[in-house]
């Protein structure tokens, strides 16, 4: 593993995220960017693969887990951290679990070269 970063929010389901208006997806994408540079800094990657945690008392099906990380996704891919968010460029892999005693719900991201 090359970088992890833990970040203190949750992406919604699949089901909600497609049902919010284009605007507050947008903002929300933004937000990710916004919160991946705090942690980190811009300049990272190349990347090829990608590995993306939802720690949550609540479980999702996979298809909302991973429709829901594409505000995450879409993030990465503007800051320049993988060429593309496609199937040739980057490989993706979804988890989730529920919190452990000491730790917090939110978003683990792992990337390597």
């Amino acid at each position: 593993m090359t970088m992890r970063i833990f970040l203190p929010k949750l992406t919604p389901s699949l089901n909600v995220s497609i049902r919010e208006h284009w605007s507050k997806r947008r903002r929300e994408k933004h937000g990710w960017v916004w919160m991946l540079i705090s942690a980190v800094g811009q300049d990272q990657g190349p990347f090829s693969r990608i590995g993306i945690t939802r720690v949550s008392k609540g479980v999702l099906d996979p298809d909302n887990l991973s429709g829901g990380c594409k505000q995450i996704l879409d993030a990465i891919r503007d800051l320049g951290w993988i060429a593309d968010d496609d199937a040739k460029s980057v490989t993706v892999e979804y988890a989730q679990k529920k919190p452990g005693a000491d730790e917090d719900q939110g978003m683990i991201l792992e990337f390597w070269e």
